[in-house]
């Protein structure tokens, strides 16, 4: 009688202990939900981001020189641009174009100008700015359980 009581309880802890296993896999805070709403706005994906199709993030590294002649024996400077880049003007024009595959007609103004941000000022595009940037988030449909 006391094995089986015995063996009851361990079947019953390991159960209860499975149980909250899958309850801690499954717990969303709103920061995780946070999080996955950021990473669905592509502000890292080409055309925004960080990226060797972006100039603007190889601004601030030395571009390489070539000399040439100019008139006369001169020499002239160039610099010389990699041609997988593209200039964030036509970057911009990715996102907002109406054939445009990037383009998006369900996004708010907000969205907008962070991906445009995103182009431009790829720097910028932390979690910490985000946070103070985003008046407001809809999370909906996220299985939020925690608000912490």
């Amino acid at each position: 009688m006391l094995e089986s009581s015995w063996s009851l309880y361990e079947e019953q802890s390991a159960h209860v202990l499975r149980l909250l296993e899958w309850m801690e896999m499954t717990t969303v805070t709103a920061f995780k939900a946070f999080q996955q709403q950021v990473k669905a706005m592509c502000l890292n994906d080409f055309p925004s981001g960080i990226g060797s199709w972006n100039s603007s993030t190889h601004s601030t590294k030395k571009a390489e020189k070539f000399k040439q002649l100019k008139y006369h024996g001169e020499h002239q400077k160039l610099k010389c641009k990699d041609v997988n880049e593209e200039d964030p003007k036509a970057l911009k024009e990715y996102l907002t174009c109406e054939q445009s595959p990037w383009q998006t007609k369900d996004t708010n103004p907000e969205i907008q100008h962070l991906r445009e941000l995103a182009i431009t000022s790829t720097s910028l595009i932390k979690e910490n700015f985000l946070c103070s940037y985003l008046k407001s988030l809809r999370i909906v449909d996220r299985q939020v359980s925690k608000l912490f």
